[in-house]
């Protein structure tokens, strides 16, 4: 791991080679609360390492406790970098998270919010995903006020989503497999 700012922690894999990991790209945020960011390291860092995923930051907690009243970073306390993984797909980020999800939950980490920023579409109790087509300003900063089923229409990334056939369900509290109701010809 690596200070990437005071106000993020980055580790990337070493092995990155011929990955450009400042590819506009897919993110996956988790939201986790403040107080539990120490907790929940270890669990999504050994999973994250199990998994090879390339890729991903963490709040300080400092900054975190700063970002509790703004509704563009709550939710974004962990970043993924769908980037860092070009040869996962969809359902393999899904398989990655669910183990993530399921280890947080048994460990009684807290999310820092149910609803995660505008720009985002919910995935799981704690996890959901944005682009930086629409998410990264001018400055080099988050623009999170564009609604996330807006800016896929208008970025056109609509059918590059790789996780449009999956969704959130309230019941079970976790990550579901949308089925299509169009049929098939």
């Amino acid at each position: 791991m690596s200070t990437f700012s005071n106000q993020w922690v980055v580790y990337n894999r070493s092995n990155l080679i011929g990955v450009n990991l400042n590819k506009s790209d897919w993110k996956i945020n988790l939201s986790i609360h403040q107080n539990d960011i120490i907790k929940a390291l270890p669990i999504i860092a050994k999973i994250a390492l199990d998994h090879n995923l390339g890729s991903f930051k963490v709040m300080y907690k400092k900054y975190a406790d700063e970002c509790q009243n703004k509704k563009t970073m709550k939710g974004r306390e962990f970043v993924f970098f769908n980037c860092a993984n070009p040869d996962f797909d969809g359902q393999k980020f899904i398989e990655i998270l669910s183990k993530i999800e399921n280890a947080l939950k048994e460990a009684k980490i807290r999310n820092s919010t149910d609803t995660p920023p505008r720009s985002n579409r919910k995935l799981g109790y704690y996890s959901s995903y944005t682009h930086d087509a629409w998410t990264n300003d001018a400055r080099g900063g988050i623009s999170a006020d564009i609604p996330f089923e807006e800016a896929v229409e208008e970025t056109g990334l609509i059918d590059d989503d790789p996780f449009i056939g999956y969704g959130y369900d309230d019941l079970s509290k976790s990550i579901k497999s949308i089925q299509s109701n169009s049929p098939k010809l």
